[in-house]
């Protein structure tokens, strides 16, 4: 195996057509058993790039093309051919030439065949021997080549056989040049000296055509003029200066082909046409890297729809009046899509009002989840939706959805890191590098959303005579909806890039491979990778989300812990993460740590928070109609219920009033009686007085003396010294002054 691929000095090894420098190979240890090849590669922008192989890789390029030995290129012999007649590719060579070197080299192959095989002189006169045979043979060639069909006829033109000796010639050119075709190619003298003055005016022209690649879109004719009278001045100035070296002027044709051939075509095309022009013209398409099996590539983007639709649900717009409906707003609604490359299946999608990242986790976490409930709660009963795999490879853009920079702390990114360990960001305004998403929204906007009500396509022009303000009638349910019938179509599809296989038929042969990996991640990872995060109170019966309790022991024990080793303080929420494609558990956060708890519903695994919130808006309806069905039989029961307890209370002289007006008057007038920082309730206990009945006025006129106690009693009033006793000896002292009063 390691000398079948062993690179030796006189050999040449090219790597995606870039000289390979150095080949080395690495032994296991303690054996001959290659384990690696370490291949040094030529580089423009580095200088040179190291590319490790395994020995299975190094024969998968080699039968791919993608990496190409060829044996004894730098030998002697070889090189001696080089000099002599080129390299075996017609560089340079128009059609014209190229069809005469194939009609040389076919004669020449099968001179050489009759020499070795029939044993043919290599004389006119042996050749002569043979020349019949050769003459029809030649004519069956080219017509087979020209015209397609083995029985020439008069109608065709066609060459005659040259003549012996040319034969000959040709025989012995080819024999001389091991086969080489650039033997026969003519070479025709280069058209511009190498002087350094010719060359000086061959920039200069050239600078001058170079008008030619401007957004004003001259034609050659124009640039052509221009450029020749910026040469018959600089040849008169030459002249005037005695310089003896003029700029030649040739043929309009010559320099046009020169347009054609030194000028840089993108360029041409960039500045004339614009940007997206030059990369439609030029732009490569390969099929982008090999994905072959299941979820070894996926790719994430965001589309927005050419759809205008009305941004809120179903329920709600049938439960709005006239006039809320019509001050309603139509909008365009985005759509975040993963699509599976090896197979084209779309793996998962979340709509949003905008792209971000709770939509992106959203279509992340769709991909490891049957999907199959989706097709049936829009009626397509025939379809399945299980495309589920682990994925090896994720690729996004650059946008804020999915995390400016991979492994930045994003949580789309964060999320890939835990699920797949790889996330390609390509480079943002270059659709090409995710071609195969974009083909499928291209696919979208053709084969489903023009046929859409409000419809409003990517342009004006595009859309006609259409209204989509007046068209507009989809919910955010209906569009949804709609869309699951497009991917159950999809599904169904043949397509061009599968051979015209279905994506679903792919994905069924391609999972049977031994690199299909069908153990996806468990509820916790998915959770902990693709949940949202929020914020609840612990009480009684564990922790209340969504209607539901979450509790297990740690929970349980929560609030009978000492305060420092409670997850939260009192009257602090605690932090949890929900997976909203099943609500069957939640991770609390603790500690730094995420821990799960069950929910005590078990009916809620596997249950999404859209479907729980449908089920729960269908069961408050459900109350509703059959509190209405029931209204009659309740209120009489009620009515009935009264009449009871009033019979009960008339017949046994026990009123059910409640309390006086004059009760709840004493009860409020004393409330607050007395209660003032200047009020005196009371003067004594003889001169009591009823608030109610006149009370006691609790503040003095302006310019009477509020005080009602003589000039003496003021001497026991509290001091400076009172704040140093306490509080018992003051108020000791104070009942003794009311006692001497007495």
């Amino acid at each position: 195996m390691s000398m079948h691929f062993n690179v030796k000095k006189q050999d040449r090894a090219t790597f995606e057509g870039k000289e390979v420098l150095r080949w080395d190979i690495i032994y296991a240890k303690g054996s001959k058993e290659v384990e690696q090849y370490c291949l040094t590669v030529h580089d423009d922008d580095h200088g040179a790039q190291l590319r490790r192989f395994r020995p299975e890789e190094i024969s998968h390029l080699i039968d791919s093309e993608l990496l190409i030995i060829d044996r004894g290129y730098h030998s002697i012999p070889r090189q001696v051919d080089r000099q002599l007649y080129g390299t075996k590719e017609l560089f340079g060579a128009t059609k014209k030439q190229r069809h005469r070197v194939d009609r040389i080299m076919f004669l020449a192959r099968r001179m050489e065949h009759f020499h070795r095989v029939n044993g043919m002189v290599l004389t006119p006169a042996g050749v002569d021997a043979y020349r019949s045979g050769l003459d029809k043979e030649y004519q069956a060639y080219q017509a087979r080549v020209n015209f397609g069909t083995d029985k020439p006829n008069a109608s065709q033109q066609r060459f005659a056989l040259p003549t012996n000796t040319t034969l000959l010639e040709y025989f012995r050119k080819f024999w001389r040049s091991a086969g080489n075709p650039s033997a026969f190619l003519v070479v025709r003298g280069h058209e511009i000296d190498t002087n350094d003055q010719k060359a000086h005016d061959f920039a200069l022209v050239m600078g001058l055509l170079q008008a030619f690649a401007s957004n004003t879109k001259p034609s050659k004719g124009e640039v052509i003029d221009d450029m020749l009278d910026e040469i018959r001045k600089i040849n008169q100035q030459r002249t005037e200066n005695g310089f003896p070296v003029l700029i030649k002027e040739r043929s309009v044709r010559t320099y046009e082909r020169w347009i054609d051939l030194f000028l840089d075509p993108f360029e041409v095309v960039m500045q004339r046409e614009g940007e997206a022009a030059a990369r439609a013209k030029f732009g490569v398409n390969e099929g982008g890297m090999l994905a072959g099996f299941p979820g070894k590539n996926v790719q994430f983007d965001a589309w927005r729809f050419h759809i205008a639709t009305r941004p809120v649900s179903r329920a709600k717009w049938q439960s709005m009046t006239p006039e809320e409906r019509k001050s309603l707003k139509l909008c365009r609604r985005w759509v975040v899509v993963a699509i599976d490359v090896a197979t084209r299946c779309i793996l998962g999608f979340a709509i949003c009002s905008a792209p971000n990242e709770l939509a992106s986790l959203e279509a992340l976490r769709m991909c490891y989840r049957d999907k199959t409930p989706l097709f049936r709660d829009v009626g397509i009963e025939k379809s399945s939706w299980n495309f589920v795999a682990r994925l090896h490879q994720t690729s996004t853009d650059s946008g804020s959805e999915f995390g400016k920079h991979p492994f930045g702390g994003a949580a789309f990114s964060e999320a890939c890191r835990r699920l797949t360990g790889t996330l390609m960001n390509t480079v943002a305004g270059v659709p090409e590098l995710r071609g195969h998403i974009e083909r499928f929204f291209r696919t979208c906007e053709q084969k489903w959303a023009r046929y859409m009500p409000g419809w409003t396509a990517s342009n004006p022009q595009a859309r006609n005579d259409r209204k989509p303000g007046e068209e507009g009638c989809l919910t955010d349910d209906d569009l949804q909806d709609a869309f699951i019938n497009f991917i159950a179509q999809y599904h169904a599809t043949p397509h061009r890039g599968l051979n015209f296989k279905t994506p679903a038929t792919a994905w069924q042969e391609m999972k049977t491979r031994p690199e299909f990996d069908p153990d996806i991640p468990g509820p916790k990872a998915l959770r902990d990778a693709c949940g949202f995060y929020a914020e609840v109170s612990i009480s009684s019966d564990g922790i209340r989300y969504a209607g539901n309790a979450y509790s297990n022991a740690m929970i349980r024990n929560e609030r009978s812990k000492p305060v420092m080793d409670r997850i939260a303080r009192p009257g602090e929420k605690v932090e949890i993460k929900v997976d909203p494609l099943d609500l069957g558990s939640i991770s609390v956060l603790s500690k730094g740590d995420l821990i799960s708890v069950p929910c005590l519903n078990r009916d809620m695994v596997g249950k999404s928070l859209r479907q729980w919130h449908h089920e729960c808006r269908l069961r408050d309806a459900e109350a509703k109609l059959d509190m209405a069905l029931r209204d009659g039989e309740r209120r009489e029961a009620k009515a009935n219920l009264r009449a009871l307890a009033s019979t009960a209370s008339a017949t046994s002289e026990i009123g059910m009033g409640g309390y006086t007006p004059d009760e709840i008057r004493r009860a409020k007038a004393e409330t607050n009686f007395g209660k003032g920082r200047h009020e005196k309730p009371f003067v004594g206990v003889d001169e009591y007085e009823d608030p109610l009945d006149g009370g006691y006025e609790t503040a003095a006129p302006e310019g009477v003396d509020d005080d009602p106690f003589d000039e003496d009693d003021k001497l026991n009033e509290p001091t400076s010294a009172d704040r140093y006793r306490s509080a018992k000896k003051t108020r000791r002292n104070s009942n003794q002054h009311w006692e001497d009063q007495e």
